[in-house]
């Protein structure tokens, strides 16, 4: 994609006047382009006379050429796709990666598993999107709480009944990554290129839904209303051991409906002394065998 920044026209002019400079700029015939947007419209009255300040963005047929657009213009800037690699571990899994929560960090943690042929298994204390928000219906019109199944718990976490904007503070390039995941699952291809994207509430819900289908099409599991309680370590032969010499982690589990989730335990080997605990300074660390992808206080707190 090509940004051509600080493209300044009279209030009167509009997005035609907006795109023919901008093209000018880079250089680039009007035939080679695909798309043309506007990624950020301001106004600049500091001088006297008001001006409108585009940035416009511009998508090429042929993605090869955009990188000689820039040229030795300072307006023009090339924005390339984001390159994510993930670094696997060396040692073999015994048993399959578990995600906690699927809010916007354990999706995503789920799905980079998935797409690396890990096979998560994602434990949720809320329902799936279609239950949740018949929840939330239900609670705007009685005032009941439910308290596993509300605009916290569930399918997407918090975020999912957000305005669906996409903003951030830190500037990673790794927000080009979700961005393209998002653009894959349905979201309006403005994204891409518009400074404040927005994806809105009812589209959202979709983009969500479509990843954890995505999740579960490359045999990862989702097991909804299903409550991590805590972790309990085991040795070889299966008693309660010290960090020191647990060989295994018990998941401790609350199903919270009798319609769904697990009712027993789950083993999840550790190499010896080195609890997945005490190896997990991050939400996804690669070489761990147990994945914390959310915060675990409201988990914990049952």
């Amino acid at each position: 994609m090509i940004l051509i920044h600080d493209i300044r026209l009279p209030l009167s002019a509009g997005e035609p006047q907006a795109y023919e400079k901008a093209l000018r700029l880079a250089c680039v015939p009007r035939g080679k382009v695909s798309h043309l947007g506007i990624a950020r419209l301001s106004v600049d009255a500091r001088h006297g006379q008001p001006k409108l300040v585009y940035t416009v963005a511009v998508t090429l047929k042929e993605e090869g050429e955009e990188a000689a657009c820039a040229g030795d213009s300072r307006s023009v800037t090339v924005r390339g796709k984001t390159d994510l690699s993930v670094q696997n571990g060396t040692l073999p899994l015994t048993h399959r990666p578990v995600v906690c929560g699927l809010g916007p960090a354990g999706l995503f943690a789920a799905l980079l598993l998935a797409r690396q042929g890990y096979r998560p298994i994602v434990l949720e204390r809320g329902p799936a999107l279609d239950e949740r928000v018949k929840a939330v219906e239900h609670f705007s019109t009685t005032g009941e709480l439910d308290e596993n199944a509300n605009i916290q718990f569930g399918e997407g976490g918090a975020g999912t009944f957000s305005d669906g904007k996409l903003t951030t503070r830190i500037g990673d390039e790794l927000c080009g990554f979700v961005t393209e995941v998002f653009l894959e699952h349905g979201a309006p291809k403005e994204i891409a290129w518009q400074q404040k994207p927005h994806v809105g509430t009812d589209l959202l819900r979709g983009v969500i839904t479509s990843i954890r289908k995505e999740i579960e099409s490359l045999g990862g599991e989702v097991h909804f209303n299903t409550a991590l309680t805590g972790f309990e370590r085991r040795d070889a032969s299966g008693m309660a051991s010290s960090p020191e010499k647990s060989s295994s982690l018990l998941v401790r589990l609350k199903p919270n409906s009798s319609e769904g989730g697990m009712t027993s335990g789950m083993s999840v080997t550790t190499p010896p002394g080195e609890t997945a605990l005490q190896r997990m300074p991050s939400s996804m660390y690669m070489n761990a065998v147990f994945f914390v992808a959310a915060s675990t206080a409201p988990l914990l707190a049952q």
